[in-house]
């Protein structure tokens, strides 16, 4: 369901290392102005009712009403200009990633 590059786990790997063990990341969609969806990426406590996903030393959990939005997406990451995390594959009523 989550595809995630092997150099954007290995980026989420290292943040990870510098956080609690509770916290996991976090990835779904964020209403922005005038009914815009955004992709989101954030790391926090598991809420109850997210739906977890277990990659190597790590986790990702997501909202069900977000699951939707992230089916047959990809995150990337890149080390060009300032660096950072990219989505590819998105749905067609989401934007990338604020």
């Amino acid at each position: 369901m989550i595809v995630i590059s092997s150099i954007a786990q290995d980026k989420i790997r290292e943040m990870k290392e510098e956080m609690d063990k509770d916290i996991i990341l976090k990835y779904g969609v964020k209403s922005a102005c005038c009914n815009e969806l955004n992709y989101a990426l954030s790391f926090s406590k598991i809420n109850k009712n997210d739906r977890i996903f277990e990659f190597p030393g790590f986790k990702v959990a997501v909202h069900p009403a977000d699951i939707r939005y992230i089916a047959e997406t990809k995150i990337e990451y890149s080390e060009e200009g300032e660096g950072g995390f990219y989505i590819i594959g998105r749905h067609p009523l989401v934007s990338q990633l604020t």
